[in-house]
């Protein structure tokens, strides 16, 4: 099971994307993006909803990607995380699905939804602190063997044989569609993303469609230094500051878009 290789360098010096790679890294960048998007988990439609808001983490990075030049698609699937035993201690396995993440140009698969924490429901879960995917590996770097498949026996092969390495953590992705993002899914992403978050945005918010862009434009903003922190804020407190930004959101990121192609 391959995984797709990440950014690469060459005589020439780092790739374009390292930049945007070292961004998408800081931990305050991901300190706000998951104020903005996590919620706490909940039963969607029947089903137990971790609140990665996986959609809503999807579209915003691609259209960051987007502002900087790099094409994206989102990929959708499912996603399984192996503790492997260690001692006497039982492996553990968490299987999401369905779950979707990105593949970025020049710089390989990327996953910032994961809020892989002990909950009640699984006590025997460890911590994977501040865990995420980025350039087709996952950081903390060496902490987590991570692949992914198109091939659902491989996936679940791959699962099973996870569940005998001692002291090793997994991530696996089953990669099952996936779909390029552009202009239209970034200024349609409240009907594309349709996530509960999305709902209570819809709720409390009810006439800007474009409330993802003006996020994207604060986080562009934030990562830039020209926007402060909306952390100290609690979340809807903290959107109800994206909705009020002054302008015309959609016409300032095409302007942005228009800026990345030169």
């Amino acid at each position: 099971m391959n995984a797709p290789s990440g950014s690469s360098t060459n005589d020439a010096g780092p790739s374009p994307s390292a930049g945007f790679k070292a961004e998408l890294a800081s931990e305050p960048f991901r300190q706000e993006l998951h104020h903005l998007l996590w919620i706490d988990p909940l039963i969607n439609k029947g089903v137990r909803d971790e609140g990665w808001s996986c959609r809503d983490h999807a579209l915003v990075v691609a259209a960051l990607a987007a502002i900087r030049g790099h094409a994206a698609v989102a990929i959708s699937g499912s996603v399984g995380f192996v503790q492997g035993p260690v001692g006497d201690q039982r492996p553990v396995g968490r299987n999401i699905g369905p779950h979707w993440w990105l593949m970025i140009e020049s710089m390989g698969t990327c996953d910032f939804s994961p809020r892989l924490i002990k909950t009640r429901e699984l006590p025997e879960w460890g911590d994977w602190q501040d865990a995420f995917l980025l350039g087709s590996a996952y950081v903390p770097a060496g902490t987590i063997a991570y692949a992914m498949t198109p091939h659902e026996p491989t996936f679940q092969a791959a699962f099973a044989a996870a569940t005998n390495q001692e002291g090793v953590r997994t991530a696996l992705y089953l990669r099952k569609a996936a779909e390029p993002l552009g202009l239209a899914q970034f200024e349609r992403a409240r009907d594309w993303i349709n996530s509960p978050l999305t709902d209570r945005l819809k709720q409390r918010f009810p006439l800007r469609k474009d409330i993802y862009l003006r996020a994207v434009l604060h986080l562009d903003d934030f990562i830039k230094g020209a926007a402060a922190s909306l952390r100290g804020l609690p979340q809807m407190q903290a959107w109800t500051q994206v909705a009020a930004r002054a302008g015309n959101p959609r016409m300032e990121f095409r302007d942005r878009l228009s800026g990345a192609l030169g």
